[in-house]
């Protein structure tokens, strides 16, 4: 049955009341703290969308529908941060002191990643320099793709403030 305009708005709003914290926590077990509010927002947005679909939903189906939505959503944005988050070697200038013992840029970084916590450089090394999937990582460590992709984010953060200590721009 198809909402008019009212009956969408008041349905969304009962939805989002009660799915609110549900969602919420499907999408910080996911994604990184910084992007949780705006990928909550993308989230009601499909929600929204889809009212007229959901309404008359048995409440569990519309429970699982919702989490579905929250889920690909999150990882659709977390793969996209993962693709945009990536340093590459070209993109790091030199200002005035090299990191020590660096004498080119991708030494410079190979040497910031060095100076990573080892759960962060294994990941580095794994799937920059051997090439291994996203899934393959996450097989060999025993944590979920998503585990994996939210550490090579918060490597990438910490591997930037390396490399900005020691006077590359990024």
């Amino acid at each position: 049955m198809k909402l008019n305009k009212e009956q969408k708005s008041d349905f969304f709003k009962q939805l989002r009341e009660k799915y609110m914290q549900y969602v919420y926590i499907i999408v910080q077990s996911r994604i990184d703290d910084s992007l949780i509010e705006d990928v909550c927002q993308e989230i009601w947005m499909t929600c929204y969308s889809v009212c007229d679909r959901i309404k008359d939903m048995p409440e569990e189906d519309r429970k699982r529908y919702i989490g579905a939505i929250a889920k690909n959503t999150a990882g659709k944005i977390m793969k996209q941060e993962s693709k945009n988050d990536f340093l590459h070697f070209e993109d790091v200038k030199n200002k005035n002191e090299p990191l020590e013992y660096a004498e080119n840029y991708e030494n410079a970084v190979a040497e910031a990643i060095s100076q990573l916590p080892e759960i962060y450089s294994s990941i580095f090394t794994m799937r920059y320099l051997s090439e291994c999937s996203i899934k393959d990582i996450g097989r060999a460590l025993g944590i979920s793709e998503v585990a994996v992709l939210k550490r090579i984010s918060r490597g990438k953060k910490l591997l930037k403030r390396i490399l900005e200590r020691y006077g590359y721009k990024l």
